[in-house]
């Protein structure tokens, strides 16, 4: 993954539905550049869940699945 090209140049040109989910405690893809993806990508939302690394989807299931399903609802 190093190794791949640099998407954020592009992340504005996104326009669709775009649901951010960072663990709190991730050290892979810290919450800052969580922040500052959801700053690019237009009308995107974030989550950051407590107690989460960077598998927050494992970590912190409820947290998730609330998170997901709220995102989803509001579609």
């Amino acid at each position: 993954m190093m190794t791949r090209a640099d998407s954020r140049p592009i992340l504005s040109t996104i326009d669709c539905p775009v649901l951010i989910v960072v663990g709190e405690e991730d050290v892979v893809t810290p919450p800052a550049i969580s922040r500052d993806m959801h700053r690019a990508i237009p009308g995107s939302s974030i989550v950051t869940i407590p107690g989460a690394g960077h598998l927050p989807s494992l970590e912190q299931p409820a947290a998730f699945n609330a998170a997901l399903t709220h995102f989803l609802a509001r579609l």
